[in-house]
């Protein structure tokens, strides 16, 4: 006997094409956090952080920022409206990073990370995210009748 399942699988629940390109384009993102966190945590058990407590702390919210972007990729994928609060909070963070980038002389990765965001937060305000997501445009909303 199959075991039974009350939701449906992430893999296998149908969604629109923008909808797809955001959850590869955040995926990636978040992979390249958690890479960022493994590369912090090797550096900080080898010795190689010079200051061990900025370390420390930058690990702690990196592995933070991963998981919640991991989180709110997943619920993005089975269309939970909440999940587009914190993408959109990381991308405007991240933009922040890929300005101090652009700052500090590191032109090609401050423009990539800035233009990577700004690409995902038009997917993210995009119409067929929104509807996926459930959101309602003022048009749905009922108020009171002008009288």
């Amino acid at each position: 006997m199959p075991p039974a399942t009350s939701a449906p699988s992430w893999w296998r629940t149908p969604r629109p094409g923008l909808v797809v390109a955001l959850l590869i384009a955040t995926g990636l993102e978040a992979l390249a956090l958690w890479g960022y966190t493994a590369i912090g945590a090797v550096s900080l058990m080898t010795g190689g952080a010079e200051h061990v407590g900025i370390a420390v702390a930058l690990l702690v919210c990196s592995a933070g920022g991963a998981a919640l972007m991991t989180a709110s990729v997943k619920a993005l994928g089975y269309a939970q409206a909440w999940s587009r609060g914190p993408l959109i909070t990381i991308q405007l963070l991240a933009i922040l990073v890929g300005v101090s980038l652009l700052q500090a002389g590191v032109t090609a990765t401050g423009v990539t990370v800035i233009v990577w965001c700004v690409l995902v937060l038009v997917l993210l305000f995009s119409s067929e995210v929104t509807r996926f997501t459930g959101m309602r445009g003022p048009e749905s909303r009922q108020g009171p009748t002008p009288g």
